[in-house]
């Protein structure tokens, strides 16, 4: 039996090696709208493009570890 989604927004998926990751439904404004969703600088080039978020984001790339140290400084 097929598996039903978790939300119309996003859904959670297995890839190839059992990682789980979030598959969501949503772009632009919506997406960072979306506090599950929302990586804030850590979307990289190809992210931002794929989820239309030019000019929604200040254009440096931090990873999301980088944030927290940040917020931990």
């Amino acid at each position: 039996m097929p598996r039903k989604r978790v939300s119309r927004l996003f859904d959670l998926k297995e890839d190839d090696h059992g990682r789980q990751y979030m598959e969501v439904y949503l772009d632009g404004i919506a997406l960072l709208r979306l506090v599950l969703s929302n990586k804030g600088t850590a979307f990289s080039y190809e992210e931002r493009v794929a989820l239309r978020l030019g000019g929604l984001l200040p254009p440096q790339y931090n990873t999301l570890e980088q944030q927290i140290e940040r917020v931990y400084e």
